[in-house]
């Protein structure tokens, strides 16, 4: 089974897009492993349907956010597991395992959007994606690594400096990557 799946994949398109050099200069894609220009020419013109506003990955409203909260409210078992989630969310606490730091970085991503930007849990989000940033992962956790720091990025774009945008992207365009060189990516 391979972890680098289609929303992986739509996560790390969107970041380099983001990313790269204005429309006119969108054929210059990062260095890709068995790149074939036919597949290029077809994207090209799906690279203007990406929304420019953030979120854009899985979430891509505060409506949509909101129709959560709603669910939240409204379901005493889901409630009791957001609550689980939050109280986790506003800690210090995060597992240095590549396997679940990934996931931890987007359940706190998660409860961050619904708790309206909370900056608690935004210092615990970027304590995570920092530690991703100097971590070294392994072709297993290399993707899980690109995908939750992109959508970290994506869900807490507007609230990142320029500078923590350039390198939280930055390394996630470098976990992908890293996928390129292993025979199961």
């Amino acid at each position: 089974m391979c972890w680098l799946t289609r929303p992986t994949v739509l996560v790390v398109v969107c970041l380099v897009v983001a990313l790269s050099a204005p429309p006119a200069r969108a054929q210059q894609w990062p260095n890709l492993r068995q790149r074939n220009p036919e597949h290029q020419r077809e994207l090209a013109p799906k690279l203007r349907l990406i929304r420019k506003e953030h979120p854009r990955i899985f979430i891509r409203s505060e409506e949509e956010v909101e129709a959560v909260r709603q669910r939240i409210r409204a379901n005493p078992n889901v409630a009791k597991a957001y609550g689980y989630l939050l109280k986790w969310a506003k800690s210090d606490h995060y597992y240095e395992n590549l396997w679940a730091t990934p996931l931890q970085l987007q359940a706190a991503v998660v409860a961050y959007r619904l708790e309206d930007r909370d900056p608690r849990i935004k210092r615990h989000c970027i304590k995570i994606m920092d530690f991703l940033v100097k971590t070294d992962g392994d072709s297993w956790t290399w993707p899980r690594m690109a995908k939750g720091l992109a959508m970290a990025y994506d869900w807490m774009y507007e609230d990142l400096s320029p500078s923590q945008r350039k390198k939280y992207g930055r390394r996630a365009i470098h976990c992908a990557q890293q996928c390129y060189g292993t025979w199961r990516h």
